[in-house]
């Protein structure tokens, strides 16, 4: 599938990502606060470069591979952030998840790109449900997913020190 992006918002928007993101995107896909919370390790600059080439010009939305999309800023589209999406095997169900650069938390801008993925998912797509799973200790993320009404639908131990909980949203709830 072809993407109409980038998909603008007020402060941000989703586009594909790109080479020339590499440093924006090492800027917080190295941080190690970060990555507690991610299912992702911290990569050398040649993987990562790898992976950003990948993206760039990555199917869309194809069943069981994630798509990850930049989350850049309106005014001078620097990368802050990423969102994935991952379509399940028969297409009606959908996962996201996303990293922001801790240098951009608290300011709405998550919230605002989350608004956008959901937004855009239920227009070009035929999922019926997007799902969010989060480390339980990530409030932030927890409260995000809430405030856009997903519910908590389950509570899984991931090891014996952590928990994800798994959020729902469904067609029609927004």
């Amino acid at each position: 599938m072809e993407l109409d992006l980038p998909w603008p918002g007020t402060r941000v928007c989703l586009r594909r990502l790109a080479a020339a993101d590499l440093e924006d995107f090492q800027a917080y896909r190295t941080d190690t606060d970060l990555a507690v919370y991610q299912g992702w390790e911290v990569q050398e600059d040649s993987t990562a470069l790898d992976f950003l080439s990948r993206m760039a010009t990555a199917d869309a939305f194809q069943p069981e591979e994630w798509l990850q999309l930049g989350i850049g800023l309106i005014d001078d589209d620097t990368l802050i952030g990423d969102i994935g999406v991952c379509l399940s095997t028969d297409g009606r169900e959908a996962e996201i998840g996303y990293t922001l650069n801790a240098r951009y938390h608290h300011q709405g801008l998550a919230s605002e790109a989350v608004a956008l993925v959901l937004h855009h998912l239920f227009r070009v797509t035929d999922i019926d449900l997007i799902k969010g799973i989060t480390d339980a200790r990530n409030t932030p993320s927890v409260n995000l997913l809430e405030r856009f009404g997903f519910e908590k639908t389950e509570t899984l131990e991931t090891s014996p020190d952590v928990s994800e909980f798994v959020f729902v949203l469904r067609r029609g709830q927004i």
